[in-house]
């Protein structure tokens, strides 16, 4: 896989709103417990980011930001319209008219701040959507907000908007054959998103989550995540592994369903992720066994798969996780394989070691995991399909197989009519020749006429009997 940047969105003052502690539960008076959702979680992560080194290598902050003291512009507010894109204008308008302090519903506790606040973090998720799409960029939203439990209707589990579906639903009616995949690897299941999405053929949403977790109830029992709740067009994949499930199970669930389920839906618009790392084998509210390892891994499957369907096109939101000491790593882990680099390089995490000596029972796949992940690859009929292209060493792939411009084996080569007879991936001459039709790209020689090309089917041809006779089968998928 070749390296990419992300792009982080993040502000200080989206963190946290400091006032809430005024709605937590008090005892006689007394303020004796702390949100789970602390501010002290992000700000960690930033820091293991930036004292990581990776910054100046695939990181970069993009404005609107606050960071070691140094103060950007503001972020902006998202306009009612775009909120209206997932939630109901009643509901709107109640958090508009939110005075003091207190629970807007399972423990989403607001002050008079907050519409401010979740308005702002809306309008940064809607921005780095844009940026992803438009310039197949990988974008991470770092917030103090988790979203994918808010209804259109309910604040529920932290959340009071759902960032990441109205990013998605930004995103939906910019053209007519608009289609986005969903993954949502949170230890709980996203009835928001899933109340959102699940009468829409477009998108695709799969979730990996702890079985018989957060969320009880929603919608009347119809969206809490259960392996029957499919959608309307079987466009939802519920997981609901059992507690206690580690990096095995979630290897085997996405050899056996994320991918063949991507696989299936094809070619997209985009690759949307709720980042949660609450499946990490010391957060307080889960009961999962992963490790920033097996967290390194979903971003290099991720990267993947975008790479081979969406067009490079990643965007994340950033959802629970609540251990203050093991998110961090499992945060800077995932972006490190979302971004092809080394997990390993220059931090390495002190709790992967204590996770390895637990043994295999909670790192190998165990037969009841096993038996729960079939199931559902059989109830959507994903047995037999396979997504994820080989990788090859850049040194044994000759060198007409790659593309000019992405330097990467062709999939869909076409040639340019012209005197040069380069030959190109057809998405990328495509993206040369909208910013200048009358160009060669390589040769930079001007015609008077646009240029057309047409398929290389001989050229196509080679590479994927090469591919065949190379035998080679990804290191991801092994």
């Amino acid at each position: 896989m070749r390296k990419r940047e992300c792009i982080i969105y993040t502000h200080e003052y989206l963190f946290w709103d400091e006032n809430v502690l005024g709605a937590l539960p008090q005892v006689h008076g007394a303020q004796f417990t702390a949100h789970w959702n602390q501010p002290d979680i992000k700000r960690r992560c930033l820091a293991l980011l930036h004292r990581s080194g990776c910054f100046d290598e695939f990181l970069r902050l993009a404005p609107p930001t606050l960071l070691q003291g140094k103060e950007c512009s503001f972020p902006a507010l998202a306009n009612v319209d775009e909120l209206l894109l997932v939630h109901d204008i009643e509901y709107i308008k109640k958090l508009q008219g939110l005075q003091g302090c207190g629970d807007f519903g399972e423990e989403a506790f607001f002050t008079s701040q907050t519409y401010d606040i979740v308005s702002r973090v809306a309008k940064m998720a809607i921005n780095a959507a844009k940026k992803s799409c438009e310039e197949r960029a990988i974008t991470y939203v770092l917030t103090g907000c988790p979203g994918h439990h808010a209804e259109p209707s309910r604040a529920r589990g932290f959340c009071i908007l759902n960032y990441l579906a109205i990013a998605v639903a930004s995103r939906l009616d910019l053209s007519q054959n608009s289609r986005f995949i969903i993954f949502d690897f949170d230890a709980h299941a996203p009835n928001g998103t899933q109340c959102k999405f699940a009468n829409d053929p477009r998108i695709l949403l799969i979730s990996f989550h702890q079985a018989g977790c957060y969320p009880y109830d929603s919608d009347n029992g119809r969206h809490t995540g259960r392996l029957e709740q499919i959608g309307d067009f079987h466009n939802i994949i519920n997981l609901p592994l059992p507690p206690g499930s580690g990096a095995g199970a979630y290897k085997y669930a996405i050899q056996h369903v994320l991918i063949p389920a991507v696989t299936r839906f094809g070619n997209c618009n985009g690759f949307f992720v709720s980042a949660g790392y609450d499946a990490g084998f010391m957060d307080p509210l889960a009961r999962m066994n992963l490790g920033s390892r097996t967290f390194h891994y979903f971003g290099q499957i991720i990267q993947q798969l975008a790479h081979d369907f969406c067009q490079d096109t990643i965007f994340c939101f950033h959802e629970g996780g609540y251990s203050s000491a093991h998110v961090p790593f499992s945060c800077l882990a995932f972006l490190q394989g979302l971004c092809a680099q080394n997990n390993s390089q220059n931090i390495h995490c002190p709790f992967q070691d204590e996770l390895d000596a637990m043994g295999p029972l909670n790192n190998e796949l165990q037969p009841h995991q096993q038996t729960i992940i079939d199931r559902v690859a059989q109830q959507h009929q994903l047995h037999g399909l396979h997504g994820l292209q080989p990788q090859f060493e850049d040194s044994e792939v000759p060198a007409y197989f790659k593309c000019p411009l992405s330097l990467e084996i062709m999939q869909d080569p076409v040639y340019l009519h012209t005197d040069s007879g380069h030959s190109f991936e057809r998405s990328m001459l495509q993206k040369e020749l909208e910013t200048n039709p009358y160009q060669d790209p390589i040769t930079k020689v001007h015609y008077e006429h646009k240029l057309r090309f047409g398929p290389n089917r001989s050229l196509k041809d080679a590479i994927e009997d090469w591919k065949r006779k190379k035998s080679y089968h990804s290191p991801l998928i092994n």
